[in-house]
């Protein structure tokens, strides 16, 4: 389906309609209804002098409104920094520290986003250390699990059986594994 372009970076804000409508009532002294909004997302063009602060304030360029593209438009930047990439999924292997990276490019844009109101920082900031709280314990009983596991078990009586004949690394891996089994169980604790 092809879209105005000026939609598709005004989408790339991350601004909900409601959010836009506020910020053109806040910072453009312009009052549109959230249901304006949701009009020019199903292509109805907005008044010129709302073009005009929505170029101001979202950086979408007049022209774009008449343009209409299938393809993935530019990300806009905010003091020099593009904003993360959106999310679509987990893989299983690394999904955590994805996530997690994910979080944090997110608050590092949040942070430096000339647009954003201190009550918009806040949300997003209160709403990504949520996350992350939540990610990390969800991560502590995944470490858990895995620890108790048969296939584990399996793994440790290799790891020590192979080493039998070097004392020194046998002796190094069993301190690991034991301090792998009580950060594990420290860190689900908390």
């Amino acid at each position: 389906m092809k879209r105005s372009l000026a939609i598709l970076k005004l989408e790339r804000t991350g601004a909900s309609q409601d959010e836009i409508a506020q910020r053109l009532a806040a910072k453009a002294d312009i009052v549109v209804t959230r249901q304006a909004v949701s009009k020019w997302f199903k292509g109805h063009q907005p008044r010129i002098e709302v073009k005009k602060a929505l170029k101001k304030l979202f950086g979408i360029p007049l022209a774009a409104w008449g343009k209409t593209t299938k393809a993935t438009v530019e990300k806009p930047k905010a003091n020099g920094h593009t904003p993360p990439a959106p999310f679509t999924g987990i893989d299983v292997d690394g999904s955590y520290d994805e996530l997690e990276r994910a979080a944090y490019d997110l608050m590092t844009y949040v942070r430096t986003d000339p647009d954003a109101t201190p009550i918009e920082r806040a949300k997003v900031m209160r709403s990504i250390a949520g996350t992350l709280h939540t990610l990390d314990q969800r991560q502590a009983g995944l470490e858990k699990r895995i620890l108790q596991t048969p296939r584990w078990k399996r793994i440790e009586r290799a790891l020590i059986a192979t080493l039998r004949g070097f004392p020194d690394a046998l002796k190094a891996i069993k301190a690991m594994l034991e301090q792998l089994n009580e950060e594990g169980h420290d860190h689900h604790e908390q």
